[in-house]
């Protein structure tokens, strides 16, 4: 079968589109051995090829026999058809001959080789009776044979001013390129052979040194980039390897055909694939040029599974296509961006012409026809690895122009953010006394209006009111949150009880929409803010809900390894590709946010900063048209049972909580919200005459003059003692404002907002510890 490693040379043209032939040139030429081949240096190194004494390379079916050897005359080669471009898969056996005389007192020569693809090699010396032989055959090991990096070679005795019929016989299978063969004295053979190594030892050392700083660059930076960078080179270098001494050295030789030659081939190509997509497609991953790199991976892919089936040839034909289709991409795509972008693409282009060099350079040395008596040094292993040099150096440059770039853009946006933070924080406090100024003004102005008509408009007045109100409470929330001025305060919260009271809230809205709600929870404690948690679960359901049309919502609460996770799902309409991109960012509201809904679309900017004040991080899943899955990842800090003496066993003894509210479905939330933080309400605490400050939570009397909500105060000062109200009535005027104040009555909002209970019960908390410690 014939051997993979004599198709490496071909199939790492792939790279490159060009298009080989395989005739090879046969020329009417004979060496005229009528004169031998002076040897008058030490120090030169006389190359056979281009000596006008040899007689180039034949054709000899039978190999070289005694006969050929015997007949080694002028007369008998004059008329030898020779080649400079030997096609071994034709003729297995080629013959070179040649005379040499020795002018010179060295007697040490080495004959030197300059391929390792040639499959075995023979060499006769022969002066007058005495013959040396010699013989090399990489499958049965390297015996005597002098290996450096760029071939073997034989060590001759020649004795002075004496002639030598050399006799040297090639067997190959397959494409092989023109040997190159040399003759010089062992000890400037042995000098060359070691500052050549020199030389490529220390290309190859360059090279692993920047794969090992791309690496410690990718798993720094995370940046998949300096991966697939890393991991091209690395396979480009492999082969630079295999094709020297080291590849022999490491793999040794093998004629059969093996499976790892198309994987390595196909991994080659793979990660060149995706450097090239990671650095072409970072900004623009929805692009038309992204989806190309994939297709074409997934091509690659079905190319190396059909590797194992096809022939060699097919085989061959298949991975240079490929390679041609993987350089055309590459070229398309970094062509786009250096028209539209410019900068470091240019550089990004310019790094693949040393490599693209090479392979060309050595497709036309594999397969161009040589003049007759030139040398053709087709083995230019030394010279390779700083092509590969030159290439990885101008990427690395490039890579790193891109990430500065990346960095200044960061920069900027974090500067503009926070620009927008500061304006929005800005703009909420300059709104806040215009929106409580107009509240006044509209509560004074329905004292008179009389007209049926007008008062419609001015209900409706009054709606967009309440709307502004709770725009402007959703501003307050995200400018605290993006100023930094809102800690978390954790506490042990009920998750039963706090599920229970979003059921509550927002079942009857799922079922004016026709949708199923559900809720499930595997974790009854958790150790967090509720009143952050609370927030964040309102907002996602609210979302869910609002933008869902049929099917169902549903909140599913579990502990996976050490996070609590909290997923809310819905069958909605989906969020698009580019709108998960800027669906948290308050400045950009997304398509998902469209004109038929209410609302500013910053709930999951305020979802995004809560997530993050509780160590937690907010993902979303989704696909247009298919619904989305928003999760929230949180510490799954165990809440422990609270010994006596904490929170839950001593809320009585300083503050008790009486609810008298007559809907059924406000009393059930403010019930359920009160039982999630720990505090007991309604008749549970009624009966304790020991509480230092007693919360009412009642409605407000609406239009009830002074008189009765002093009356209304004494009465509850009778019962319970120290009263503080929480009335909910929506806003007052300025007048009823201040004679509330002085009552001891807070004002809530007419709609059920938690976090505003919630607000109140800190205050006289910490309203009841300073008169404590005083």
């Amino acid at each position: 079968m014939p051997s993979p490693t004599k198709y490496l040379l071909l199939l790492l043209l792939s790279f490159s589109p060009l298009v080989f032939s395989e005739t090879t040139a046969v020329q009417p030429t004979a060496g005229d051995f009528s004169y031998p081949l002076l040897l008058t240096q030490n120090h030169d190194a006389y190359e056979l090829n281009t000596a006008r004494q040899a007689s180039g390379l034949f054709p000899c079916e039978s190999g070289l026999t005694k006969d050929v050897i015997r007949n080694f005359s002028v007369s008998h080669h004059a008329a030898q058809k020779t080649t400079t471009l030997p096609n071994f898969r034709r003729n297995p056996h080629y013959c070179f001959l040649i005379r040499v005389q020795n002018q010179t007192a060295q007697q040490s020569w080495v004959l030197h080789f300059s391929n390792f693809y040639i499959d075995k090699i023979k060499a006769h010396v022969q002066t007058g009776e005495h013959t040396q032989e010699f013989f090399s055959d990489f499958s049965q090991g390297f015996g005597n044979t002098r290996l450096n990096v760029l071939g073997r070679g034989f060590d001759l005795h020649l004795e002075p001013n004496t002639t030598y019929n050399i006799a040297i016989e090639l067997t190959a299978d397959g494409i092989v390129a023109p040997p190159y063969l040399r003759l010089t004295t062992a000890a400037a053979y042995t000098s060359w052979s070691n500052n050549m190594g020199y030389i490529y030892s220390l290309a190859i050392g360059v090279i692993i040194g920047l794969i090992l700083i791309s690496l410690c660059c990718a798993a720094v930076l995370r940046d998949s980039t300096f991966l697939w960078f890393s991991l091209s080179s690395i396979f480009l270098l492999s082969f630079l390897c295999y094709r020297s001494v080291v590849g022999i050295k490491l793999f040794g030789y093998s004629p059969e055909t093996s499976w790892w030659l198309w994987l390595w081939i196909s991994a080659l190509q793979i990660s060149t694939v995706m450097f090239a997509r990671a650095f072409l497609t970072e900004e623009t991953p929805s692009a038309r040029f992204q989806r190309l790199f994939d297709g074409t991976l997934i091509y690659f892919a079905l190319s190396l599974a059909l590797s194992f089936v096809l022939p060699l040839k097919l085989n061959m034909a298949l991975f240079v296509f490929n390679g041609v289709v993987m350089m055309m991409l590459i070229l398309l795509a970094g062509l786009d961006k250096l028209v539209r972008r410019g900068r470091y693409y240019l550089l990004f282009m310019l790094g693949w012409l040393p490599v693209l060099y090479a392979l060309v350079e050595l497709g036309f040395v594999a397969l161009r026809v040589p003049d007759g008596y030139t040398s053709t040094l087709s083995y230019k292993v030394v010279r390779e690895p700083f092509f590969q040099i030159a290439h990885m150096l101008i990427h690395f440059i490039a890579m790193l122009i891109r990430i500065n770039e990346l960095k200044k853009q960061s920069f900027l946006a974090t500067m503009r953010n926070d620009a927008k933070s500061r304006f929005l924080a800005s703009a909420s406090h300059d709104l806040r006394q215009p929106l409580h100024s107009m509240g006044m003004f509209l509560a004074h102005l329905s004292e008179h209006i009389q007209n049926k008509s007008s008062r419609v408009l001015l209900s409706k007045v009054f709606q967009l009111h309440e709307q502004m109100n709770q725009s402007f409470g959703t501003l307050m929330e995200l400018s605290r949150l993006e100023a930094g001025a809102e800690e978390a305060h954790i506490e042990r919260v009920n998750l039963n009880s706090l599920l229970a009271s979003l059921r509550v809230e927002y079942e009857p809205q799922a079922q004016s929409k026709g949708l199923n709600l559900r809720f499930y929870c595997t974790v009854n404690h958790l150790t967090t803010d509720p009143v952050l948690l609370e927030r964040i679960l309102r907002n996602l359901l609210s979302n869910a809900i609002k933008y869902t049309d049929r099917g169902g919502v549903l909140l599913g609460v579990r502990r996976r390894d050490q996070y609590l996770l909290i997923q809310v799902w819905d069958t909605g309409q989906g969020v698009t590709s580019e709108s998960r991109n800027v669906i948290f960012d308050i400045y950009q509201r997304s398509q998902h946010a469209n004109s038929d809904h209410a609302g500013m679309g910053i709930g999951l900017a305020i979802v995004r900063h809560s997530a993050e004040l509780l160590h937690g991080a907010i993902t979303l899943r989704s696909r247009a048209g298919r619904g989305s899955v928003f999760e929230l990842r949180l510490p799954a800090i165990e809440a422990p049972s609270l010994p006596a003496g904490s929170r839950e066993t001593s809320t009585a003894d300083r503050l008790r909580i009486v609810v008298e509210l007559s809907e059924t479905t406000l009393r059930s939330q403010v019930n359920a919200c009160l039982h999630s933080w720990g505090y007991l309400a309604s008749d549970q605490t009624a009966s304790d005459q020991n509480a230092a400050v007693t919360l009412v939570i009642g409605e407000s009397p609406g239009e009830a003059d002074y008189e009765a909500l002093v009356a209304h105060a004494q009465s509850l000062e009778a019962r319970f003692g120290n009263v503080v109200q929480a009335q909910f009535g929506g806003t007052v005027e300025r007048t009823m404002a201040a004679k509330l104040t002085s009552l001891n009555v807070h004002t809530l909002s007419s709609d059920f907002r938690p976090a505003e209970l919630r607000s109140l019960l800190r205050y006289l908390e910490a309203q009841w510890q300073q008169g404590s410690q005083s």
